[in-house]
């Protein structure tokens, strides 16, 4: 890590800042969280280059420690568009009940602020409806219940959300059904949601099995990732569904290896499920599960082939190996816990880079120009939106080590 340091405090440009201060999560990830939260209070730092921390920050995982008041007051600064990334980036952190935030009339600023949980705005009145960024100020606000709790008008509009919104709305509605589902409000009796809602029921065990009905294998003609929701039916059937579900999987080269690794965990957590592995790639991890003896040469995840030839020699018991099979789904993208990191980060991408230039043609390219939402306090041309998509981009949540928080129950 030394020498990336030493290259961002030499930097001189601020694109080179930012995007030498992305290299050093992308290489130490959480870790880092000190060192930058250090840096960007540094003398000479410009609200630019905490915002740019904030946004780094508001990317990665929920954090076990930490404090969300000092986080934000660190990296605020008096516009609305520092004040609403700096709510993004506090509310990764653990939220004491203190934890006021700010005040703020701007709704993009408030919606940050209700994601993060400050209690003045989670006291504060909705915005109207005719305001266009009310249903951000939802989102945000929906996202938080789903994890601290919902009542009142907030649980109320959950229920009534969940089909509502705009076609290209799937945010807001995923963020209703994950809080009424999460209140024990909603079930699976009616129509069942669209994919990306379905990947946010997934999210949670309890939610995992009072949906599973919906997860059998139908997905929509261009649903782009069948293995997500292929993963949330295996773990959550029964025994004698799981059975008959991972035979309709076999041969299917999109999912049918997602399908084997949870099958995989499965069996290796102690239950006895008829399902044969197999010489292939796709099925040995279930052979290993059931202590066979197979070759697993043709595995090309480097690290699960390391796992299977350690579990096939008696150097791995079943917890290490469980482990590595979650560690498969987690680089393969397909663990439930990603839904709620790529719903929350769906959320953050709309509210701080979809009105820019750089991130409007990429995200809502059928939004006029004109009815983009842009927060005050910097320019749509500004250099700043061009690494923070970059930044954006590649740090898809799947790219960083799985969070202790994300851990299934064993």
């Amino acid at each position: 890590m030394a020498p990336l340091w030493s290259l961002l405090n030499e930097a001189v440009k601020d694109e080179a800042r930012w995007r030498l201060a992305a290299a050093i999560v992308a290489a130490g990830g959480v870790a880092e969280d000190a060192n930058l939260l250090r840096w960007s209070a540094a003398a000479g730092r410009s609200a630019r280059d905490r915002a740019f921390v904030a946004f780094l920050l508001a990317l990665g995982p929920a954090r076990l420690v930490g404090d969300a008041q000092g986080v934000f007051d660190s990296l605020r600064s008096p516009s609305d568009f520092a004040m609403a990334v700096a709510a993004c980036a506090a509310a990764r952190f653990p939220r004491s009940h203190s934890f006021e935030g700010a005040t703020s009339n701007d709704v993009g600023v408030a919606a940050a602020l209700a994601y993060a949980g400050a209690a003045a705005t989670l006291r504060a009145t909705p915005p109207v409806r005719s305001d266009r960024r009310e249903p951000l100020w939802w989102r945000g606000t929906l996202l938080r219940a789903a994890h601290a709790g919902a009542s009142g008008i907030v649980r109320e509009r959950a229920l009534a959300l969940r089909f509502g919104g705009d076609v290209e709305d799937v945010g807001l509605r995923a963020a209703a059904w994950r809080c009424a589902a999460m209140a024990g409000d909603a079930t699976s009796d009616g129509e069942r949601p669209e994919p990306f809602t379905l990947e946010a029921l997934a999210a949670d065990a309890g939610t995992r099995s009072r949906f599973r009905a919906w997860f059998d294998g139908v997905v929509a003609p261009r649903y782009e990732h069948p293995e997500r929701l292929a993963v949330a039916q295996m773990l959550a059937a029964t025994p004698s569904e799981v059975v008959s579900a991972a035979a309709r999987w076999r041969g299917d080269a999109t999912a049918e290896r997602h399908v084997a690794l949870a099958v995989a965990w499965r069996i290796a957590g102690g239950e006895s499920l008829d399902i044969a592995g197999g010489e292939d790639a796709a099925w040995a991890p279930v052979a290993v599960a059931r202590r066979s003896s197979v070759a697993v040469d043709a595995v090309t995840d480097e690290p699960l082939r390391a796992a299977l030839q350690l579990r096939l020699v008696g150097r791995l018991g079943d917890e290490p190996f469980r482990a590595a099979l979650e560690d498969g789904l987690w680089r393969w993208g397909s663990h439930p816990a990603l839904a709620v990191w790529r719903l929350e980060r769906l959320f953050v991408r709309d509210l701080v880079l979809a009105g820019s230039q750089a991130g409007a043609g990429m995200y809502q390219p059928h939004v006029p120009p004109e009815q983009r939402f842009l927060l005050e306090g910097i320019g749509a041309s500004d250099p700043w939106f061009r690494a923070a998509v970059a930044a954006n981009e590649f740090f898809e949540p799947a790219t960083m080590p799985m969070p202790a928080a994300a851990k299934m129950a064993r």
